[in-house]
């Protein structure tokens, strides 16, 4: 079934997985809504249907990966896992979802000067929960660095994995990553 054909909430998040695609492919700059329209298997009239500009289906899949990510943690939360895990776990399910939108977020929104805020925001407010997790257990003046490094930790680990770690063992990847960053903020906290 081509995108055309599907429902319109299933096509409209099926030109987003496109348009992450494409978007990662080829850069935002040398992007067209034409090529986002090709890789989609839509016309582009379907596609303005959905989105009236290329900056706003950029906005789109960045906000996808940042509710996936939102929703997935507090679903594992609720599940029980403890927040480091949890917070991994997300993280890998996410980007195994949509790993091109993921490396939007994390290595590409930055750069784009239409963007950059947005990527600033999100990792601003991932090192916030960071700083509140780690608590009083590191040095005030030493905060705002760990739960900088905390989140590029997590990031670049799933991003690593992405690219170098089997599928077959994301549950270890999760285990030794989380019991990693355990072991960093312990480290920290003696220090």
């Amino acid at each position: 079934m081509t995108s055309q054909k599907l429902p319109r909430s299933r096509r409209r998040a099926s030109i987003v997985r496109a348009a992450a695609a494409a978007f990662a492919t080829r850069g935002y700059a040398d992007t067209s809504m034409t090529d986002v329209a090709e890789q989609a298997d839509v016309t582009r009239v379907l596609l303005y249907r959905h989105f009236d500009s290329k900056e706003a289906l950029y906005r789109a899949v960045l906000d996808e990966v940042v509710n996936s990510l939102r929703s997935t943690w507090q679903l594992l939360e609720l599940d029980g896992e403890s927040s480091p895990m949890a917070a991994m776990q997300a993280h890998l399910n996410v980007a195994r979802a949509n790993p091109d939108g993921y490396r939007l977020l994390w290595h590409h929104a930055d750069t784009e000067q239409s963007f950059a805020a947005y990527a600033q925001v999100i990792r601003a407010t991932l090192e916030a929960i960071a700083d509140e997790r780690v608590g009083d257990a590191i040095k005030p003046e030493l905060r705002p660095w760990a739960a900088a490094m905390l989140v590029s930790n997590i990031v670049e680990a799933v991003l690593t994995w992405l690219d170098q770690g089997d599928p077959l063992h994301d549950d270890l990847f999760v285990a030794t990553s989380t019991q990693g960053i355990t072991c960093l903020v312990d480290g920290w906290s003696n220090g």
